[in-house]
């Protein structure tokens, strides 16, 4: 659930079963933070040490599953040269830079096959891996469709999540009354899918006993309940372009483009989990005379995990924006900041997410008398509902209400009152025709 594996991780296995085996080789690329002051500054830039790594398929799948992730298995396809060529490059491995938006475990393992495919990457701002995969699919390279292994929390909220309120209370007292009988087989099931999630993260022995009894008491009650198997093509993350119109006072208008990456509503699990990755943003504002370019932003990464009954959620922000405009006094103003932020989230609706979190605000501009640092701190409130799994309305709301501001070496007024707001509403559309051709299509309006 780190920012660092909000759109995956990207690894090969070497197996020969259908569903690799247990120990099954892996191959993964890492990022090394181990003695870097600042490891997550060097990972933005694309300057953090990384390597290859070998381990073993049973290990991999033990950490996804204690983060709650699921796998999806892509099957290569691979010519006798091809084999060769994929073992020579295993033994030849070198070390390599690691970066967050670029570079990342994604990139290096897409690289690495295109070399073995004898082919060329192609460059992109980001590189998520999303990519690589549809980039293969593209090359004929994928043999079949994905295969889906569940996380245990999956299997759990696929198996809860279409039991209705009566369900849902038997459910309850089989977790809290030791005595309490289970009549219902979906009931069962779930109860059986609750034991296997949580009898791994308990790390008290009574308690975990205690799950064990539960488990072997729903047994002879379980019954053969499939759950919601998820769309694939719906589960990888789409591709997004928004546009952004800002009404501003007077006559001027803002229009941005605005492309990324999207991870839609989970329909298996019954959350939106909106998560999102924008890149290359390029603002032009409409002026009585002519239009300027007036911001871009490098990148922003927006996360929406909901709350549940079963464990909290949070929402993530950290935007990087580079501003050039004109003031009122006719100065040019050259701008750089860094907003973070990390909050709590709610989900009251399997429709409706709401996140509030506190706001950091880091940068600098430069006027013609010098160089001006700055900071600021504030709440932001993002609300998201998603009438359909193809469709949703997303509201953001971001308050600045205490600032710093200095010059040179000197604070003009620590801890400043002060209002800075900004409303944005937008509305949206996903469409699911193919893996290769998955994208969204977005219209906010920025007041």
């Amino acid at each position: 659930r780190s920012p660092a594996s909000m759109f995956g991780h990207t690894f090969l296995v070497f197996h020969d079963e259908e569903v690799p085996e247990a120990n099954a080789i892996t191959l993964e690329f890492i990022g090394l933070t181990e003695n870097r002051s600042s490891p997550l500054t060097d990972a933005l830039v694309g300057a953090l040490p990384g390597r290859y790594r070998f381990g073993c398929y049973f290990q991999k799948r033990w950490e996804y599953d204690q983060e709650d992730r699921d796998l999806w298995l892509y099957r290569l396809r691979l010519d006798h040269s091809e084999r060769q060529a994929l073992e020579r490059e295993a033994q030849s491995l070198s070390t390599a830079n690691y970066g967050f938006i670029h570079r990342n475990c994604a990139f290096r393992i897409h690289e690495l096959l295109l070399r073995v495919y004898g082919v060329l990457p192609a460059w992109t701002p980001v590189h998520v891996p999303i990519s690589g995969i549809r980039d293969l699919d593209r090359m004929g390279k994928l043999i079949e469709s994905p295969v889906l292994v569940p996380s245990s929390w999956r299997l759990f909220r696929s198996a809860y999540e279409p039991l209705v309120d009566v369900q849902r209370l038997e459910f309850k007292r089989g977790v809290l009354e030791e005595g309490a009988t289970v009549n219902d087989s979906a009931v069962a099931t779930a109860l059986s899918r609750y034991v296997n999630y949580q009898v791994r993260r308990e790390a008290d022995a009574e308690k975990r006993v205690s799950l064990f009894r539960l488990k072997q008491k729903v047994l002879d009650t379980q019954g053969a309940f499939a759950g919601v198997v998820p769309d694939p093509r719906a589960e990888q993350g789409l591709t997004v372009m928004r546009l952004e119109v800002f009404g501003a006072s007077g006559p001027d208008l803002r229009f941005s483009l605005i492309p990324g990456v999207r991870a839609p509503w989970d329909q298996a699990v019954g959350a939106t989990r909106s998560t999102r990755l924008e890149y290359g943003r390029l603002s032009v504002d409409l002026h009585r005379k002519s239009p300027t370019i007036s911001a871009a932003r490098i990148f922003e990464m927006d996360g929406l995990i909901p709350a549940n009954e079963f464990m909290p959620g949070f929402g993530r922000l950290f935007e990087v924006g580079y501003a050039d405009t004109t003031t009122e006094l006719s100065r040019q103003s050259r701008r750089f900041d860094i907003r973070f932020g990390f909050g709590l989230t709610a989900g009251p609706a399997r429709w409706l997410d709401i996140s509030l979190m506190p706001l950091v605000d880091a940068g600098f501009y430069k006027l013609e008398k010098g160089v001006h640092f700055s900071g600021d701190l504030g709440l932001r409130l993002r609300v998201v509902a998603w009438p359909s799994h193809r469709t949703y309305f997303n509201l953001t709301g971001e308050s600045l209400f205490v600032s710093a501001r200095g010059y040179r070496h000197k604070l003009e007024g620590l801890l400043q009152q002060s209002l800075d707001e900004s409303w944005a509403l937008g509305v949206g559309a996903m469409s699911y025709p193919g893996l290769a051709e998955n994208f969204s299509v977005s219209l906010s309006y920025r007041f």
